[in-house]
């Protein structure tokens, strides 16, 4: 956790993310060659964030994931 503080600053994180967009691996990609880090530890920097998560099938999507258990308030 804490390289990934080191690497990927929060508040410089928080500016290059694509603000609007569904963050997918391109955008992820772009992200980590930005910083120089891996995809994967964009990734689960953006996760650590709440920024983003990876769905059931492992896409990135924008938020953090809802728990399976909560349901919908609007359907």
């Amino acid at each position: 956790m804490y390289a990934g503080c080191l690497l990927i600053p929060e508040d410089q994180l928080r500016e290059s993310f694509p603000a609007g967009r569904e963050p997918g691996w391109s955008q992820i990609y772009e992200l980590a060659r930005t910083f120089v880090v891996t995809p994967t530890a964009m990734i689960v920097r953006l996760e650590e964030l709440k920024l983003a998560h990876r769905d059931a099938n492992g896409v990135p999507q924008v938020g953090q994931a809802r728990d399976a258990r909560q349901g919908l308030l609007f359907e």
